[in-house]
């Protein structure tokens, strides 16, 4: 049995999605989609799950994705970009 992943799934949480293509024949441009509540949950201040180092991550794991064209797996860039981020707004 698969489950459905909806946006109300991903934002309970996060306050950022970040689309893909799946087919880099086309152009296909990624999507940034912000919960309503995004600037309320931005605080640079107070730790790592913060609305705005998220936005980053997702963003640079999302490009950095699509520079390499799916050769190199989102499971393995997520953790090393969020370390990258994390120090950067350390």
């Amino acid at each position: 049995m698969s489950t459905i992943i909806t946006a109300d799934t991903i934002f309970a949480d996060q306050a950022a999605i970040v689309t893909r293509p799946t087919d880099y024949k086309d152009i296909m441009p990624s999507f940034v989609i912000l919960r309503a509540d995004f600037l309320e949950q931005m605080d640079l201040i107070d730790g790592d799950m913060s609305s705005l180092p998220i936005l980053f991550g997702l963003c640079l794991t999302d490009f950095t994705y699509q520079l390499l064209r799916g050769e190199v797996s989102a499971d393995v860039l997520t953790p090393k970009i969020g370390k990258l981020v994390r120090e950067a707004l350390g």
